[in-house]
């Protein structure tokens, strides 16, 4: 039986992705990137906003999408 672990984080970049390609013969593009995500606790006069940072890293086909349309502050 296969398992799977998904996960969606919404939020910002924090600035563009770094896009590296492995060496040897068979190299693949590797993006790294943080993205910034934001989460209110407390309820009136007590609330505050605390940001998270998750650390993310995409290859072959998807750290060529992050690359094409991804930019600092972009969704």
């Amino acid at each position: 039986m296969a398992y799977q672990n998904n996960c969606a984080f919404v939020g910002r970049l924090g600035q563009d992705p770094v896009v590296n390609e492995t060496g040897g013969e068979n190299s693949i593009k590797v993006a790294n990137f943080s993205i910034a995500v934001n989460e209110v606790r407390g309820t009136g006069d007590n609330r505050k906003e605390i940001t998270n940072w998750v650390r993310c890293v995409a290859f072959r086909g998807q750290a060529k999408t992050v690359e094409s349309f991804t930019r600092k502050g972009s969704r």
